[in-house]
């Protein structure tokens, strides 16, 4: 860990990822990683996100009370997302993420184009499941080299066509599980340990408080205009990934 005085700038870029969350029910590591990266390296911010990502999706899991109802609909993703997270956890230590950055950059970017000029693109209900199991793998190993997971996940999510709340629901449950996944293979891995991990947890208060204020203005936002914000965070987020791949 480096040294006290640059942990306030974590704490305010968990309050950022956190706000950013709670308005659109993801971007919380996209965003931390962009921001911590620039003050510690890669292992100490990864292990800085593993709690907070964890506490904060259990909170946005079951908003509406739709937990149960979406483990139902979305097994099968859930599963490879765990799978996934072991296997890219395990390459963590050994893997150049930047090619894999690059490559989820380029899907990213395109869907968000893809989804603008064709905005009644959906994905076809007998789909559903093969592809998001083929996403939940993806996503796995992403979140095991990174912890980021959320593109893939958000892609998928969007081309369901779900209302705002069932959006934010499904999210959060992948995301929790993710996270799940993502601290017991760090833990394992020692990635998470007796020194990153008060840290970790005391970045939790601020992100916390973030998703607060960003649910509290997300509640005035339409569903049409929801979708439209999303897709321009995820395409900017696309942009970053590409940014991290090259530079």
């Amino acid at each position: 860990m480096q040294t006290l005085d640059i942990l306030p700038l974590a704490f305010a870029a968990f309050a950022i990822g956190g706000t950013i969350k709670g308005l659109l029910g993801f971007g919380l590591p996209l965003t931390t990683m962009s921001l911590l990266s620039v003050f510690f390296d890669v292992p100490t911010a990864v292990a800085l996100n593993a709690l907070p990502i964890l506490v904060g999706n259990l909170f946005q899991a079951n908003r509406g009370g739709l937990l149960a109802s979406t483990v139902r609909r979305f097994w099968p993703l859930l599963i490879t997302l765990a799978v996934g997270t072991w296997a890219g956890a395990t390459l963590i230590v050994v893997l150049d993420p930047r090619w894999l950055l690059g490559v989820l950059g380029v899907i990213v970017v395109s869907f968000c184009a893809i989804s603008h000029y064709h905005p009644g693109l959906t994905l076809p209900p007998r789909a559903e499941r093969p592809v998001g199991a083929a996403v939940g793998l993806v996503a796995g190993v992403m979140g095991g080299i990174s912890t980021i997971q959320g593109p893939p996940l958000i892609i998928y999510v969007t081309s369901l066509r779900l209302d705002k709340d069932a959006f934010v629901a499904a999210l959060g449950t992948f995301f929790l599980m993710g996270g799940i996944f993502v601290t017991l293979s760090f833990v394992e891995r020692g990635v998470l340990d007796a020194t990153t991990g008060p840290w970790s947890l005391a970045c939790v208060p601020p992100a916390l408080a973030g998703m607060w204020l960003g649910r509290r203005l997300g509640r005035r936002i339409e569903q049409e205009r929801f979708r439209r914000i999303v897709l321009v965070v995820l395409f900017v987020l696309g942009l970053n990934l590409l940014r991290r791949a090259i530079f």
